[in-house]
């Protein structure tokens, strides 16, 4: 072979192998390119999507937020509203209910037809001059349009069982309660077990029932005070303090209220710690009605709130309350 066949070859083979190079790289690019191009439209596609669908999220998003903070506002100031509607409702409630009691107190007390009589409305408030009529000797009282209601009657229902001379008398129906007048006598008392179910109907009455148990034959047991140890002072102590100051024999056992007397007048001549109790002031100004000696109290003057008419009954009824610079 010649050197111009051996350089004819060496052409043909680069002539071939550029038109291979050529073959190759000129059918290789555009199929790359068109790919890649194809790839970066279904990526920018792609991206615009998921890019629209983060934007419709986060609108979806801000809505709901607002949404519920707008709920949420409503919420609170639907609960504002509710709240300050109750609290309104509660204070008209409870002026309402003040002032009624105020109306019943002042009403609670007025003349009857004679001097031996008097109209009161509720046990709690006849309570004290029932019991005076009871442990003061030759007494007779007439008690007028007291309410018989057997939740609240519980006092009535004990002082019976100890032996208690009340008669009911004319039992009617006023204002859709059922009351009677009571004509009480000066009677001797003996002591009962007073069951703990019985306290509900009668636990405003406790205190002035010790009293009356003071005078009784016998022991009075009266059970499941708890409730008095959370009263406007905790009455049980107050109670049982009243008692030691006017040499009544008693003793406290748990909740349970223990009181013995003799059958005959209590000593008296104690003075009492009310702790601002107008319950606990009454029940011994009763006691002093009938013991041996006056009784005192450290001070009367909260009466004068819940039963402004005390002293003007008591006196009515032939009682003496004297001040402590008169005694």
């Amino acid at each position: 072979m010649n050197r111009d066949q051996f350089e004819g070859g060496i052409r043909n083979i680069k002539g071939r192998g550029r038109s291979a190079l050529g073959a190759v790289s000129g059918r290789a690019r555009p199929q790359v390119e068109g790919a890649y191009e194809q790839v970066a439209g279904v990526a920018q596609s792609t991206y615009g999507r998921i890019h629209a669908q983060a934007e419709g999220l986060h609108r979806d998003g801000r809505h709901f937020a607002d949404e519920a903070v707008s709920r949420g506002r409503s919420l609170r100031d639907d609960a504002y509203e509710r709240g300050r509607s109750l609290r309104d409702e509660a204070y008209d409630r409870s002026r309402h209910y003040r002032d009624e009691a105020r109306r019943q107190g002042r009403a609670l007390v007025a003349r009857a037809e004679d001097n031996r009589g008097t109209t009161l409305a509720l046990v709690a408030a006849a309570a004290f001059p029932l019991v005076a009529a009871l442990i003061v000797p030759g007494s007779e009282v007439t008690l007028r349009g007291v309410m018989m209601n057997p939740l609240r009657t519980g006092l009535i229902t004990t002082l019976i069982e100890m032996g208690a001379d009340i008669e009911r008398l004319d039992e009617r129906e006023e204002g859709g309660e059922t009351v009677a007048d009571l004509r009480v006598r000066a009677s001797r008392l003996t002591g009962v077990d007073v069951p703990a179910e019985r306290a509900p109907s009668m636990i405003d009455e406790y205190p002035v029932l010790a009293v009356a148990a003071a005078f009784a034959e016998g022991t009075t047991r009266m059970n499941g005070l708890h409730e008095l140890r959370v009263k406007e002072s905790d009455r049980l102590a107050a109670v049982a303090d009243g008692l030691a100051a006017n040499g009544v024999d008693h003793r406290i056992e748990g909740d349970d209220l223990i009181v013995t007397g003799t059958g005959a007048a209590a000593k008296g001549g104690g003075t009492v710690a009310t702790h601002l109790d107008h319950r606990i002031a009454m029940s011994f100004l009763v006691m002093g009605l009938a013991s041996e000696k006056a009784v005192a109290v450290d001070d009367a003057a909260m009466i004068a709130t819940s039963f402004p008419e005390f002293e003007g009954l008591i006196a009515e009824l032939g009682g003496t309350l004297e001040g402590a610079g008169e005694a």
